[in-house]
């Protein structure tokens, strides 16, 4: 092996020597400035939340008044089974017997007297043709009533006389 000069060692020797360098990541929390495209998408972030957040919150408010008024629903109809029924309007037939002087109001589901009165002074006034519908009292048949009416459809107005039934003369003699 040669020798090295006393030039070469004095080169060597200013020579600083190399470190042998590892590099790795490690992970810290640091504060970071965001830049203004983070900024901005940020703040749409933001908007979307709070739009998302009102709309659900508008949500809840119907569903609770929706919860509300079902459980007051709920409560009523409870009620309604311990009581075991409820008032209501029905339409009550009225029986208006002119021979016994009587006004009298059923029930229409179970048939019960609910009133039973005399006539007063303007009901015993009968009217000639009484209008169906038009408030006029329904009348309970009877068979007098029965044999009234078919006395009437008997009844032709331009002879004045009743028909004819089956079997008997068209002669007036």
């Amino acid at each position: 092996m040669p020798r090295k000069k006393a030039t070469e060692k004095a080169e060597t020797q200013n020579q600083p020597q190399q470190d042998e360098i590892e590099t790795a990541l490690e992970s810290r929390n640091l504060f970071h400035h965001f830049t203004e495209e983070e900024l901005a998408g940020l703040n749409e972030k933001v908007t979307d939340l709070t739009e998302k957040k009102n709309a659900f919150a508008e949500k809840a408010k119907l569903m609770g008044d929706i919860a509300k008024g079902s459980e007051a629903e709920i409560r009523h109809t409870i009620g309604l089974i311990k009581e075991g029924g409820e008032e209501r309007t029905l339409e009550c037939p009225v029986i208006i017997n002119y021979t016994q002087n009587t006004y009298t109001v059923k029930h229409p589901e179970t048939g019960d007297v609910l009133d039973q009165r005399p006539l007063t002074a303007k009901e015993k006034q009968r009217e000639l043709f009484p209008q169906q519908g038009e408030g006029a009292p329904v009348q309970e048949e009877t068979e007098q009533t029965q044999s009234q009416e078919a006395q009437a459809q008997e009844f032709d107005p331009n002879l004045g006389a009743a028909e004819p039934q089956e079997g008997e003369d068209d002669l007036p003699y």
